[in-house]
């Protein structure tokens, strides 16, 4: 018998994977990979290697470089996924008597951590609505389009989903979809014997 379902949401920026993620924790143990991220930014030894590697260890003047430069984007990425992998396995293990596990990790593709989960559901979001909501959020109409277009294409990452959930329409309706998504959920639970 499998000991418990470990659940990947997905998406390209501002998609609304956080609220999806905010809305399944009321029902179920829940993580994100941003809290790890912020976690693992505020330890000694990774201020240590940013401020070698990129001059600084500020989050936000970082944002700015690598949001600018696909090379510097890499080289992060590079630096901090094998981090994020084992604080998620940290997670899975201690939180082994749960039946279902669900951790918001928006690289998940880029990153190459599928192979931690047996489930990814992907929020899906039109461009026109990322940038209206990025905008909403404070960033200019570049800086949005930037971080966009530093998240690649959706639609394969659509196709390797097990569950597409559309955000593209109102609050309420995501509401009504995420509901549908916690029966979805249980049901799997339970017909997989988690």
């Amino acid at each position: 018998m499998p000991s418990v379902l470990k659940i990947a949401i997905t998406g390209n920026i501002a998609s609304g994977k956080s609220h999806v993620l905010k809305k399944l924790s009321k029902k179920f143990r829940a993580e994100d990979s941003d809290s790890i991220v912020k976690a693992i930014y505020k330890k000694a030894f990774f201020r240590k290697i940013l401020k070698k590697e990129f001059g600084t260890f500020d989050k936000k003047k970082i944002a700015g470089l690598v949001f600018s430069s696909q090379a510097k984007r890499k080289k992060l990425e590079k630096l901090i996924w094998p981090f994020v992998r084992k604080e998620l396995k940290a997670f899975f293990v201690k939180n082994k008597n749960k039946r279902m596990l669900l951790v918001e990790v928006p690289l998940l593709y880029e990153s190459k951590m599928q192979d931690l989960f047996d489930l990814v559901i992907f929020i899906e979001c039109k461009k026109a609505n990322q940038l209206k909501r990025l905008r909403k959020k404070g960033f200019s109409r570049k800086e949005a389009i930037a971080r966009i277009n530093s998240r690649g294409a959706a639609e394969k990452k659509i196709k390797l989903a097990d569950i597409v959930l559309g955000n593209n329409d109102s609050l309420k309706q995501l509401n009504k979809k995420i509901d549908s998504l916690i029966i979805i959920l249980e049901r799997i639970c339970f017909l997989s014997g988690y």
